[in-house]
């Protein structure tokens, strides 16, 4: 009960104290995720919490993670999604609706944690480029994801966006540019 107190009510939160806490106490988890929920609105406290689990590799931390993203704020999900990057444990299940958020941030890590292995990052891109756009209809999907991918210097998407690059519709024209920018950025540096 120490333990939790001076995380909820003192709001004191260190790797270490997040780690003994999950170590000493595994039958408090519950209490844990209801105090969570409790303090949704607490994006700072949230996100302090996010940042001490980052050192406590555990399925455990990971869940907690979730539980953080479930409830909080943009800002401190992105902090969550950031801890999860310091974990060996990570939920495909979990990443793959994130990817598909209109929040670029959110997007953007969910984006490097599937990364990890070449089957999900060949998933990943194929959901982010693969997208048909008749008539346009999706281009602010695409070039957000064109953004993503520039910002973050994922040169793994090359294959990816290469067909971008080749669409030949008018209304694919900025989408076309854009990849063609990316393309000819990438190949010079």
């Amino acid at each position: 009960e120490a333990y939790l107190d001076t995380i909820f009510k003192d709001r004191i939160v260190t790797a270490s104290l997040m780690k003994a806490c999950l170590q000493f106490f595994p039958d408090r988890v519950e209490e844990l995720h209801v105090r969570i929920k409790k303090r949704s609105s607490d994006s700072e406290l949230l996100g302090k919490i996010a940042d001490g689990l980052r050192a406590v590799d555990t399925p455990v931390s990971l869940e907690l993670l979730k539980k953080i993203y479930a409830v909080a704020d943009p800002g401190a999900k992105v902090k969550a999604l950031q801890a999860m990057r310091d974990l060996r444990e990570f939920d495909e299940a979990f990443l793959f609706p994130v990817l598909e958020k209109r929040n670029e941030l959110l997007q953007a890590e969910a984006l490097i944690l599937l990364q990890r292995h070449e089957r999900t990052k060949h998933v990943a891109f194929t959901k982010l480029f693969g997208l048909p756009s008749p008539y346009g209809l999706r281009n602010k999907a695409l070039l957000r994801n064109l953004r993503i991918v520039e910002g973050h210097d994922l040169r793994e998407a090359l294959p990816y966006i290469e067909p971008l690059s080749k669409r030949k519709d008018i209304w694919n024209r900025k989408v076309r540019q854009e990849a063609g920018r990316i393309l000819e950025k990438w190949r010079e540096g």
